[in-house]
């Protein structure tokens, strides 16, 4: 009865006090208390999830493993923090997250686009920059560019040089943006 109960529980992804209450009913009376109930609830929650979290370890997903949804032709720039080329918040994009703290943590996969949504994952063929094949990375919507690109097929790729103290340097981001400057790329969207 408690296996089935449990099932049923986690078929629905009821909570942990929905297991304890789903015991309760199906335990007679005075063989279970709530204590042990919750107790129960939690201990089949944590094997659970420990399971799960030990296969996503496990199994992190590559590119290759998403489908594409279209693959399109697009102008690709890059851009910096360089408060001239952004707003009064040079490292926070439209969808809220710290480019520059990214930046300093490795996480460098930003990138603009005005027709695209925000969240978006994309990957670029054909290009390499500084070793990294970009057909190997995924790129997310994570920034607008300026209105003026409103329907275009325009995208940004976020570019940042770490200084010797460890911060995203504007002025050598800027200058490596301009460096790399305009190419015309097949993009896969997924």
């Amino acid at each position: 009865m408690f296996h089935t109960s449990i099932q049923k529980a986690t078929k629905y992804s009821i909570s942990t006090l929905a297991i304890a209450t789903l015991l309760l009913q199906s335990t007679p009376v005075h063989a279970i208390s709530v204590s042990e109930a919750t107790t129960t609830a939690r201990s089949f929650f944590t094997s659970i999830f420990s399971e799960v979290k030990a296969k996503d370890a496990n199994t992190f997903p590559v590119a290759e493993d998403k489908p594409v949804k279209k693959t399109m032709t697009v102008r690709l720039s890059f851009y910096s923090s360089d408060p001239n080329q952004t707003d009064n918040t040079p490292c926070i994009p439209a969808d809220g997250s710290d480019l520059c703290i990214m930046a300093q943590e490795g996480l460098t996969d930003a990138i603009a686009a005005n027709f695209l949504p925000l969240g978006t994952q994309v990957r670029f063929k054909d290009i390499v920059i500084d070793g990294v094949m970009f057909p190997e990375k995924i790129f997310t919507v994570r920034d607008r560019m300026n209105t003026r690109y409103n329907g275009t097929r325009y995208v940004d790729v976020y570019i940042a040089v770490l200084g010797e103290d460890g911060k995203v340097d504007a002025k050598a981001s800027r200058a490596r943006a301009k460096e790399l400057g305009v190419k015309h790329v097949e993009m896969e969207v997924f």
